[in-house]
């Protein structure tokens, strides 16, 4: 269950599915989904929205998200290539963008709660 202490709306530059990583779109106010290594600044709620829509993404606190691969609880959590959550694994020297932290283990395609938590992790 989420429990987001900071959600904001932003508009969708393609469709976003709900609870997907996101990162800020190009036009100021706008997000589009990220990408596997990129810098996310929160998560879509469950809704999503279509391209042109409002998107209300969480930026603080607690919210749900797809695991995109086997998932332990605490695991740092970064991007897949479709926006889903999958452990942060840098290699020897590598900065990896981070997310949030699981609070809970789950597969893929689970929906699990996280905790947002942006930083940076280095292998």
């Amino acid at each position: 269950m989420s429990r987001p202490l900071l959600t904001n709306p932003y508009t969708a530059t393609t469709a976003i599915l709900g609870n997907r990583f996101v990162k800020y779109g190009a036009a100021e106010g706008s997000a589009v989904t990220a990408a596997a290594g990129e810098a996310s600044f929160g998560i879509s709620d469950r809704m999503g929205a279509a391209a042109g829509a409002v998107c209300d993404v969480h930026e603080l606190g607690e919210a749900d998200v797809i695991y995109g691969g086997n998932i332990a609880k605490n695991d740092p959590l970064t991007a897949d290539g479709t926006g889903r959550a999958v452990k942060a694994v840098p290699g020897a020297g590598v900065n990896a963008e981070v997310l949030a932290f699981a609070r809970v283990a789950g597969v893929a395609g689970d929906i699990r709660p996280v905790t947002i938590s942006r930083t940076r992790i280095q292998g």
